[in-house]
């Protein structure tokens, strides 16, 4: 039986070239993390009154600890998110289009993270193609995404064929290969229970004078609206910052010392 690719899958598989100068993306609502923050310091506030009805030390320590909870939402929400959603990124590669932009139209989390390697893309790549569960780990905090197996610390000849198509991550939302253009440009994908592309992760490599690579990385993603998805923005925002700060400079580091 023939197997037909998805053809958004098809379309992002080829060589990926920048819109031309002007062309406007949607660079993320901002107005979910505005409404979580408001419920977050709403309830917190709720609770700590309907503490003070009690004399219970517990009662007393929830009502100091409210105000102290909705000061640090709104903290986050307009110093710490602005800050993390662009580490290490300059003006210019926040503002440019990167391959799957389109695959996410609408993003309600979109981030733009950058480190300078002292490498050139080609001896990047390596590293970057044998990323993945069971392949070369994430070179992130193994015991957390990993399983505990320690990320690769040298390129293995044998995971350096991926194909589009090919998973990273095999568990329901995991990333699948979306998009190759070695040694350049990668693009990983995660859908929902409906084939509904929900994420979308990208990496490029950009060269450097001194034979340096810009290595950049964004990824867009949409909330569900329920709780789960309010747990997601208190979980998954803070979270994804510390595992990819830490992934960029695992790589950089293995990278630079090969």
């Amino acid at each position: 039986m023939e197997m037909r690719e998805n053809p958004q899958t098809v379309a992002t598989r080829q060589a990926w070239t920048a819109p031309r100068q002007g062309v406007s993306r949607d660079r993320g609502k901002r107005w979910p993390a505005v409404a979580a923050t408001l419920g977050i310091s709403a309830t917190a506030l709720g609770v700590g009154q309907l503490a003070r009805a009690s004399q219970n030390p517990l009662a007393r320590l929830i009502q100091r600890g409210a105000p102290l909870l909705a000061a640090a939402a709104w903290a986050y929400l307009l110093v710490l998110r602005r800050w993390h959603l662009r580490w290490g990124a300059t003006d210019e590669e926040l503002e440019r289009p990167m391959p799957a932009d389109e695959l996410v139209p609408h993003p309600h989390l979109n981030t733009t993270r950058a480190v300078t390697i002292q490498a050139p893309p080609e001896a990047v790549w390596p590293w970057l193609v044998q990323m993945g569960y069971q392949r070369g780990g994430w070179y992130s905090y193994d015991w957390l995404d990993n399983f505990r197996v320690p990320s690769a610390r040298r390129v293995i000849p044998a995971l350096q064929n991926l194909k589009v198509g090919d998973q990273l991550a095999p568990v329901p939302g995991g990333f699948t290969v979306s998009a190759l253009e070695p040694p350049r440009s990668m693009v990983l994908v995660s859908r929902n229970d409906k084939g509904r592309i929900t994420v979308s992760w990208s990496f490029l490599l950009e060269p450097l004078s001194g034979g340096r690579s810009r290595f950049i990385e964004r990824i867009r993603g949409v909330y569900d609206f329920n709780l789960m998805g309010l747990l997601m923005y208190l979980a998954v925002e803070p979270a994804d910052f510390v595992m990819m700060r830490k992934q960029m400079l695992n790589l950089k580091r293995r990278v630079e010392q090969a």
